[in-house]
């Protein structure tokens, strides 16, 4: 697990549910997706999409969100996420109810 992955992970859960790491591939636009609920790795999903048009529209919303920012792990943008790299993006949500969609 990177050190992004560790930095990310740790303050978007202190206040969200889930956690995914959403990586896109500069070449291929190919999306791999691995989602977090709580803290451990136990629970963890990944799932592989084809472009960013095939993520559920909560993940696609926030990935369009942050995709204008400069990369920077320090700037976390409040329940939505973070840029860590040109091509990785951390998406946070709340338990349904909590966070519009």
């Amino acid at each position: 697990m990177s050190t992004d992955m560790y930095a990310a992970t740790a303050i978007g859960m202190m206040n969200h549910d889930t956690a995914c790491r959403v990586r896109i591939s500069p070449v291929s636009n190919y999306v791999e997706v691995q989602c977090l609920k709580g803290i451990t790795l136990d629970n963890a999903t990944r799932k592989h999409y084809l472009s960013l048009d095939d993520t559920p529209e909560w993940i696609r919303r926030r990935v369009y969100a942050l995709s204008v920012l400069d990369p920077d792990a320090e700037q976390i943008v409040e329940d939505v996420g973070v840029r860590s790299t040109p091509d990785t993006f951390w998406v946070f949500k709340k338990s349904i109810g909590q966070m519009p969609e």
